[in-house]
């Protein structure tokens, strides 16, 4: 296999890559000539992850491409596994690509996104999907498939020819109105090798500014005033009928109304009042062992969220459960073998939390996400308990879209726990291919989280078909982000939300969307990462005792919380186990 290599003339290029700006020196271009074969394009493009393709391609200035093009190729699971072979038929009609197999359209003009490869001693022998190299590897170079080169002749719309050997495009030429493809059987890849450097012009690392994800979800005023009127109604027959008819949630799918009054009256707060209410003492000063990762050290202030030494932790924050985040995080930041290479990320539906997070904790690397209540206001059903239906507790849903999008992994974390080991050894969890890992617990009546309704009619039930659905507890998830953005859950949970908003499948909150997606498809993970229902039951919070086994997180479930327990001197003995990790600053 014939190798050329070439200078490039441009060697600067300014750009964005998963909101970091970065500054794209370009080394070299290596290319290969290549016999497309079946062989060698379904070993290629199945490897192919193409959300980050194109945020690549957007990123280092090639044209956007339009939002059919990239909806098609993010949705159509059919065309990426018959693209290797569907090649050989694929034709240009006007300066469209054609898929005659989908009847997907292309435009050549707009350009097809790039294959990103990770560069290292073996060659450029394997493709693999674009992704900041793993942890103990040089960050700094990436490998990029420009162009795929079809050394062939072409037939123009006038009948003239053009050769192949410019085409700075993914089976296409720029400005050539091409219509049709000879002999696409050998090509030219070409690799680009890049240096990316940090721009230092930009600051991206304004913990104080926050993303507000604006969603346009605006009704005329009448159908709000209908809406209202019928909750209200709905909610009145509840409040009529619930001592007969309603029977109490599991444990493990209720928030505490603790501070329940404070909580109404925390919005109107302003910071200076937040802070004298909450005050805490300021934590220990954590730092890394010697063992850890020396990429850290190296690359941490360059790369920041995107780091990818991190680990990744999201956890909910607002008044009510302040003090049981506060906690949580001290007790992660205590156990941790590599405190400083966590990194948290905390969804908000408040504005004035911030600061109270970073004077507990002056040292963490963190950022806060705001979450818009608007965005599930019109999918939240009534529930048998009120604090189900609280926004914040489906921003879960939402993680996906709320992180930056090279944050490709997560532990999410309730903020009723603490965790009393290494949280590296849960992120390094084997998901085996699937999308989540949580604790499972197949004894459980599962048949208890859905109504009888939803049981009765296959529409519903036909869901768990081919699975074998065991109760997890959604407290306690270790998530693969980049499965979820290309397999599109948040609008899974959103289609099962609104079933539930006419036919009325479950009584519970957020837990059953969950269940009706991943149940009987989640990696199992040991129950000691996940002792939960610790704060008794949802009626009078009664003491628990431990599981048999080894701990890892303790998880305070259902409706005791243990700093209610303990101001009320009416604590339980596990609730000793949370104490050392609380922060609050009882003196005020």
């Amino acid at each position: 296999m014939r190798l050329l290599t070439h200078n490039m003339l441009s060697s600067n290029i300014k750009g964005v890559v998963n909101g970091f700006p970065l500054r794209i020196e370009v080394e070299k271009v290596v290319e290969k000539q290549v016999d497309f074969n079946p062989d060698f394009l379904k070993n290629m493009f199945s490897k192919i992850e193409w959300k980050p393709l194109v945020d690549a391609s957007r990123a280092m200035g090639y044209a956007e491409l339009p939002e059919e093009a990239e909806s098609s190729m993010l949705d159509s699971h059919d065309f990426l596994q018959r693209f290797h072979h569907a090649l050989l038929e694929l034709h240009l009609e006007e300066g469209a690509l054609i898929c005659p197999e989908t009847a997907r359209r292309f435009p050549v003009n707009k350009g097809i996104p790039n294959l990103l490869l990770h560069e290292d001693e073996a060659g450029l022998e394997d493709a693999v999907p674009y992704d900041l190299p793993p942890r103990g590897t040089h960050p700094s170079i990436l490998l990029i498939i420009r162009r795929a080169v079809l050394r062939t002749t072409t037939t123009t719309k006038n009948g003239g020819t053009t050769a192949g050997k410019k085409n700075p495009r993914l089976f296409g030429f720029r400005g050539t109105p091409v219509t049709a493809l000879a002999d696409p059987g050998r090509g030219t890849l070409g690799f680009f090798p890049f240096s990316i450097l940090p721009d230092l012009d930009n600051n991206p690392f304004d913990f104080k500014s926050r993303r507000k994800r604006k969603t346009a979800i605006r009704r005329v005023k009448m159908l709000w005033i209908m809406r209202f009127s019928g909750f209200f109604s709905a909610a009145m027959l509840m409040i009529i009928l619930s001592p007969s008819l309603q029977s109490f949630p599991p444990a493990e799918a209720i928030r505490s109304s603790y501070l329940e009054f404070n909580l109404r009256q925390s919005v109107r707060l302003s910071l200076s009042d937040s802070q004298s209410r909450f005050l805490f003492r300021r934590s220990p000063t954590y730092r890394n062992a010697d063992q850890c990762s020396l990429s850290y050290s190296k690359f941490s202030d360059r790369f920041g969220v995107c780091d990818p030494s991190l680990v990744h932790v999201a956890i909910t924050l607002d008044f009510e459960y302040l003090r049981g985040s506060i906690a949580a995080v001290n007790s992660i930041l205590q156990h941790s073998l590599c405190p400083e290479s966590v990194f948290f990320h905390f969804l908000v539906t408040e504005t004035n939390l911030e600061a109270i997070v970073r004077s507990a904790f002056p040292q963490l690397k963190f950022k806060v996400y705001y979450f818009n209540p608007a965005i599930v206001q019109n999918l939240i059903s009534t529930s048998v308990r009120q604090p189900l239906e609280q926004p914040l507790n489906y921003a879960r849903n939402y993680l996906a879209e709320l992180l930056e999008p090279c944050v490709r992994r997560v532990i999410y974390l309730d903020s009723d726990l603490v965790v009393v080991d290494d949280i590296t050894k849960l992120w390094s969890t084997n998901l085996y291919s699937r999308t989540i890992g949580a604790p499972e617990y197949c004894h459980a009546n599962f048949s208890k989280y859905f109504t009888s309704r939803f049981w009765s009619e296959k529409r519903f039930s036909g869901t768990f078909l081919g699975r074998k659905p065991c109760y997890f507890n959604t407290g306690v998830m270790v998530i693969d982000l980049v499965q979820w953005r290309r397999a599109g859950f948040t609008k899974r949970i959103e289609r099962w939300m609104e079933i539930q908003k006419t036919n009325r499948i479950y009584e519970l909150g957020s837990l059953p969307p969950f269940l009706l997606v991943f149940a009987g498809d989640v990696a199992p993970i040991e129950h000691r990462w996940n002792q939960h229902g610790l704060g008794g039951d949802n009626v009078k919070g009664s003491c628990r005792n431990l599981h048999a086994g080894p701990v890892s997180i303790l998880h305070w479930s259902g409706s005791g919380k243990p700093w209610m327990r303990l101001d009320s001197k009416k604590p339980c003995p596990l609730d000793s186990l949370w104490s050392p990790y609380d922060l609050y600053d009882h003196s005020h």
